[in-house]
């Protein structure tokens, strides 16, 4: 009888110890596979967003790119002279129907070029470029001294001295204004697909810009008889540096065939120095006394731009895959808020000169056009 007790107490021990193994055993082959499957995610992780950058073959994963950009440049509070009619039948001789004269800004070339690496580490890119674009714009409006009526009637819309006051009329005002804008921007970015048909390429970095403008402004006052015995010359220079960091988007809508059409945009704040000049020298009667002003500005303002940019793209591995090129057409605009600090001067009641900031966005637009090579 004990015998029999004792065998049974035995085989239910070791069934127990058996069970409990088991369930061990369990959960340890369990745990494994759980952590097997997150290494597995974690090396495969690109695999979610597979790169899509055109990788070449055997190469030293660099691309070059230059494009040609047919650009307008149009800046806010350029504003130099107004045109207005008098109507000589009214006892007051109001004036009516003006407009404010801006200078005729015109479409010029420019360039950018740049050179990128294709990084090894999960598909990024390392891209620099340089953006070249200058403009010269210029307006000139003159008025013949008439007694018809209306009687057109030419007004300074800068500068002080009696002969150029508010309400002193001209024969002759003409603008000019130069500008050159340099920009060097840093990317970081990683293209990658999101659909067949579909990729996104965030990027980010920094950005130097310098801009430099000139402004100059000359007006011939009415005298007696139509005689021009009174000028005023303004010369202003408005030069900005900037640096700061820039991030933004690319995207890439593929059509089939290479040919795909291509939308970005960008937004970057660039802390950085104005340095602003102001010289007015006007002519009285032939002497050279007459509404003087030298002044000088400096300031450390930060600046924001923006990019935005859409056209078509088309892309090709060639030579088995050796090389990659890619052309592109497209659309730009970029944006520079409050980089017009030029001064504007004007005479007081009580005969003290007064001058404010004009305070106007820098705005560059139009066609772009190039080629990217990659090997």
């Amino acid at each position: 009888m004990i015998k029999n007790i004792t065998f049974a107490l035995a085989t239910t021990l070791i069934a127990f110890s058996s069970y409990v193994h088991a369930d061990t055993d369990s959960e340890i082959m369990a745990l494994k596979q759980r952590v097997k499957t997150l290494e597995q995610r974690k090396e495969g992780s690109n695999r979610v967003t597979p790169p899509a950058r055109p990788d070449v073959k055997d190469g030293a994963d660099l691309f070059i790119t230059a494009d040609a950009l047919f650009w307008r440049a149009e800046e806010d509070g350029l504003e130099f002279a107004e045109e207005t009619f008098q109507d000589l039948t009214q006892a007051s001789q109001n004036f009516t129907d003006g407009r404010v004269l801006n200078p005729n800004f015109d479409w010029k070339w420019g360039f950018r070029v740049g050179i990128g690496y294709n990084m090894p580490h999960d598909g990024w890119d390392l891209y620099l470029n340089w953006v070249r674009f200058t403009s010269r714009d210029h307006r000139d409006e003159k008025v013949t001294p008439s007694d018809t009526n209306p009687h057109t009637v030419l007004f300074a819309t800068n500068g002080t001295g009696t002969q150029f006051g508010a309400a002193q009329p001209l024969q002759q005002a003409s603008v000019h204004w130069n500008l050159k804008l340099n920009m060097l921007d840093l990317e970081l970015g990683r293209e990658f697909f999101v659909s067949k048909w579909l990729t996104l390429r965030p990027f980010a970095g920094v950005r130097s810009a310098w801009i430099d403008q000139k402004l100059s402004n000359d007006y011939a006052a009415q005298e007696v008889g139509g005689l021009v015995t009174a000028n005023l010359d303004i010369d202003q220079r408005c030069r900005f540096w900037g640096m700061g960091i820039r991030a933004g988007m690319n995207t890439l809508w593929s059509l089939g065939c290479g040919w795909g059409i291509y939308a970005n945009a960008a937004i970057s704040l660039l802390p950085g120095r104005f340095h602003v000049r102001y010289d007015q020298v006007g002519v009285q009667n032939l002497v050279n006394d007459s509404g003087i002003v030298d002044s000088k500005d400096h300031l450390n303002v930060a600046r924001a731009v923006t990019d935005l940019a859409l056209g078509l793209r088309w892309d090709k591995l060639t030579c088995d895959e050796a090389y990659h090129i890619a052309f592109r057409i497209g659309f730009e605009q970029h944006h520079f808020f409050g980089q017009n600090q030029f001064r504007n001067y004007s005479q007081a009641q009580t005969q003290r000169v007064v001058s404010r900031a004009s305070i106007g966005d820098l705005s560059t637009y139009g066609l772009t056009g190039g080629f990217e090579f990659g090997f």
